[in-house]
């Protein structure tokens, strides 16, 4: 049920990523289970202590997960090559769901090649394989296929 609603509040980045060529069910669900548990107002917030963080604790700062996908920031800086971190364009990356989407995919190709089960996927991308996080990504891949044909 959590799935369904998720899927028709994101049904617009859902549209965007296919009509754009980004069909990948994994990587379309990671971004949408991370929607859930990661809202817009924590992003913000997140957004507004970035540049404290980064004048206080650089490594920290690098560790911070975010964007729709919650990639951590290093891998922004190492894989899409960013380079000012807190420059405007940078955080038009972190907002854009296409290039979050192309991160994923680059990182789980860089790190788990094309053979992975989602258990290994989960755990790549959130540091564990949580029960509700597991069933919640597998249930948003299901109804994504349902739901988009």
């Amino acid at each position: 049920m959590i799935a369904k609603s998720i899927i028709k509040q994101n049904a617009f980045l859902i549209k965007k990523l296919i009509e754009n060529g980004r069909t990948d069910l994994n990587v379309i669900a990671l971004i949408l289970c991370e929607s859930y548990f990661r809202k817009t107002t924590d992003r913000l917030v997140e957004y507004l202590a970035m540049p404290f963080l980064y004048l206080l604790n650089k490594k920290r700062f690098e560790s911070l997960s975010i964007g729709v996908g919650q990639i951590q920031l290093k891998h922004w800086i190492k894989v899409k090559k960013i380079q000012s971190p807190l420059s405007l364009n940078a955080y038009s990356s972190y907002f854009s769901v296409i290039e979050n989407y192309d991160l994923l995919n680059e990182l789980i190709k860089q790190n788990l090649g094309s053979r992975y089960n989602d258990s290994k996927l989960i755990a790549f991308h959130t540091g564990e394989t949580r029960k509700f996080h597991f069933n919640l990504f597998q249930e948003l891949k299901t109804q994504i296929s349902i739901t988009f044909k």
